[in-house]
């Protein structure tokens, strides 16, 4: 192919002569793929690519010259960077982007006068992010570092930037640059991106066990965490983000690629079926180019529910929180991104799963996963169902039709599964949140235009039937002795003595959970799915907390079910930190748990009901500052409230309480003749903690 005449005629032309209308023409040529790659991949346009690069970076780095010019020239080299030419990218392009000078960030952070101006720079920003990106070979933390020297550390300015860079690139199925900029994105969420715990640490203040930090360093963390909220609120990021994410999946759910597919600009495997949970369940067979599609979207979700968890973790105000729960639930954007993005990739993981595992177990070679990636398929459908429960705690709006009909489909499809999900410890979590979701929208009161309330039912009532013994593994194992569940497994059997029934397990969990959006965990509620729940595991909940001669077990398990608990938050981080699993640490979830898996036919004996005021053995937060646990769930507060005899409750426990049966204290029983207020010098105490506990664990 002849050197396109645009091209042509720049490389003709003295750079003094050089105008608009020239390097405009070069960059419209340059938006074709096809151009573009020849004239990086012919030798004999070798001269005319080192004139074009040389000219457009003298011209940009020349601040005498004005602004659409410069932008001219920097739109070349972000069409150049387009096709996936990695040799190129990282090395002629890479030189000649890195002699940019001081004039190019003065250009990046100047003011628009106007609103055509302000959106020029923000294609400035988008296409310099897509250059830093490309030429580093999507190094994120090489891009963090320019974003924040070029934005002078203003999260806002480049969480926007990542926004648009997900946004715009939407249609290219550009996986590697829609992964970066979304971990990116997340690492902004992280304190460990700005300091560790050991940075600058001096003597912890007395009261504060563990902590390493300074604490104006948490609270300089936490200035960033609410300037990224004030940014989602008002630039209505999230809303933009989900819309865009809800987009794409429906282009590879319906198998209709992006036109840059055919242009070479990418390469993606549309998921079809799988994708779409009225017929994810009759799929059998998924290729190795679907899993690797569907990981990608698995990572992408996960990446920014984690990002939005994180906020809400760390943010001083859960006000703030609160508020953005509500705004998203009163989004139809946002319902439509759950309803036909979110909810059907849980569906998906868990199908793609389930394939796998039946063909471990039928020993055939057509479709067999490494274990790790059968660990990524589970634990992301765990991080995304968090943010689920997360967005439907407390609902102020009701569901559409499309949401309900979404959550019925994953309902039936956890009840489906239920007999291999069982013996997972992220199995047991999928069917543990989806419970936990349901209770949350109070499923039992949903009978049209979806009957969500008998589906409920059902699951509640097929988990709580299974008196299978079982011991909960990070690797999968149907006690067949298939091969991959021969390696995953301890070499000695379980005994009895560390075994427990389905129904016993699923209530345990229950009893560790420590979200503070959950609803289920809570008896004293007016909620009536939950009191449902309570009702079909009396039995169980019985055994764990009013039989003497299993506490030693029973703590000896929980002890168990924390080391489960912690190798699955070290392969999410690792993944959300990396973009992919890890197989290295495959090696240590194998020894998750002791003994492995197993399961018998026995019954547990039936037990006597258990008072509704019974409290646990043992507390859920006490591996926290007593004063930071509620009193009556044993969760780590976020809304404290400290009543005059020196009990603390969160405000929506108390508050339950003081619907269901008046202004009592729920652990004396005595009248409270105060207020119930938000103690807010120990909320900022707890917030701080957070981050704390967060840097400390390098999250």
């Amino acid at each position: 192919m002849s050197l396109h005449p645009a091209i042509k005629a720049l490389v003709e032309q003295p750079i003094d002569a050089i105008g608009l209308t020239a390097v405009s023409s070069v960059a419209s040529a340059l938006e074709d793929v096809a151009v573009a790659s020849d004239l990086i991949q012919r030798p004999e346009h070798s001269k005319a690519l080192n004139a074009v690069l040389k000219k457009t970076m003298s011209i940009l780095n020349n601040r005498t010259k004005n602004f659409a010019l410069r932008l001219a020239c920097l739109e070349c080299l972000y069409r150049l960077s387009q096709p996936s030419i990695s040799s190129f990218r990282t090395g002629l392009l890479c030189n000649t982007v890195n002699d940019m000078d001081k004039s190019v960030e003065e250009m990046l952070s100047r003011t628009g006068p106007n609103a055509a101006a302000t959106e020029a720079l923000a294609s400035a920003w988008e296409m310099f992010t897509v250059l830093v990106f490309r030429f580093s070979d999507y190094n994120t933390s090489v891009c963090r570092l320019l974003l924040q020297h070029t934005s002078d550390g203003d999260v806002g300015t480049m969480v926007q930037t990542l926004l648009r860079v997900v946004v715009q690139h939407r249609d290219r199925c550009e996986w590697p640059l829609l992964l970066a900029a979304l971990q990116t994105l997340y690492g902004l969420t992280v304190s460990s991106t700005y300091y560790t715990a050991e940075d600058g640490a001096e003597a912890p203040p007395q009261g504060r066990r563990g902590s390493q930090i300074l604490t104006f360093t948490v609270e300089s963390f936490q200035d960033k965490i609410a300037v990224l909220l004030a940014t989602l609120r008002d630039q209505r990021v999230l809303e933009q983000l989900f819309a865009s994410l809800r987009l794409s999946w429906h282009d590879s759910t319906h198998n209709r690629s992006p036109a840059a597919l055919a242009q070479g600009c990418a390469e993606s495997m549309a998921l079809g079926a799988l994708g779409r949970p009225d017929v994810a369940h009759t799929v059998t067979t998924v290729t190795k180019e679907q899993q690797m599609e569907l990981l990608n979207w698995l990572s992408a979700l996960k990446l920014v529910c984690r990002a939005v968890h994180n906020m809400v973790e760390f943010s001083r105000d859960p006000k703030v929180a609160n508020e953005l729960r509500t705004r998203l639930l009163s989004d139809p954007g946002s319902h439509d991104f759950l309803a036909a993005a979110l909810v059907p990739a849980v569906t998906a993981a868990i199908q793609t799963w389930s394939i796998d595992v039946a063909a471990l177990q039928t020993r055939s070679d057509a479709f067999a996963s490494s274990a790790s990636v059968k660990h990524s398929l589970l634990m992301a459908g765990v991080g995304l169902l968090r943010f689920v429960r997360f967005t439907l705690y407390k609902p102020t709006v009701g569901f559409t039709p499309a949401f309900l009909t979404s959550m019925e489909r994953l309902t039936q499809q956890i009840q489906r599964e239920e007999p291999r999900l069982r013996t997972q410890y992220a199995g047991m979590q999928l069917m543990l949140l989806t419970v936990e979701c349901l209770a949350n929208m109070n499923a039992t009161a949903i009978t049209t235009p979806v009957n969500l309330a008998d589906v409920y039912q059902s699951l509640l009532a097929t988990i709580s039937a299974d008196k299978t013994y079982c011991s909960l593994s990070n690797s999968y194992h149907d006690g067949t002795g298939a091969a991959e569940g021969q390696v995953a497994a301890s070499a000695s059997a379980p005994s009895t003595r560390t075994m427990m029934t389905v129904a016993e397990w699923f209530i345990l969990c229950l009893r560790e959970e420590e979200s503070p959006f959950c609803e289920a965990g809570t008896l004293d509620t007016g909620n009536a799915s939950v009191q449902l729940l309570h009702r079909f595991f009396s039995a169980e909940e019985a055994v764990l907390q009013e039989t003497e001669e299993r506490v030693a077990e029973l703590v000896a398990l929980e002890s168990q079910l924390e080391t489960l608990q912690n190798f699955l938050l070290l392969m999410t981080l690792t993944e959300l930190l990396n973009g992919m699993p890890d197989t290295g640490l495959e090696r240590l979830t194998r020894q998750g748990a002791s003994g492995g898996s197993a399961t018998n036919g026995r019954e547990t004996p039936a037990t006597t009901t258990p008072s509704r005021k019974s409290k646990p053995k043992r507390k859920k937060g006490a591996n926290h500052p007593a004063e930071f646990v509620c009193d009556l769930t044993g969760k780590l507060m976020r809304e404290p409230v400290v009543l005059k005899n020196g009990h603390r409750f969160e405000c929506d426990a108390l508050q339950n309480v003081i619907d269901q049966v008046g202004h009592v204290d729920p652990i004396s029983g005595e009248a409270i003749d105060e207020a119930v207020e938000v103690d807010e010098g120990l909320q900022q105490q707890i917030a701080a903690y957070r981050v704390q506990l967060a840097a400390n664990r390098k999250v």
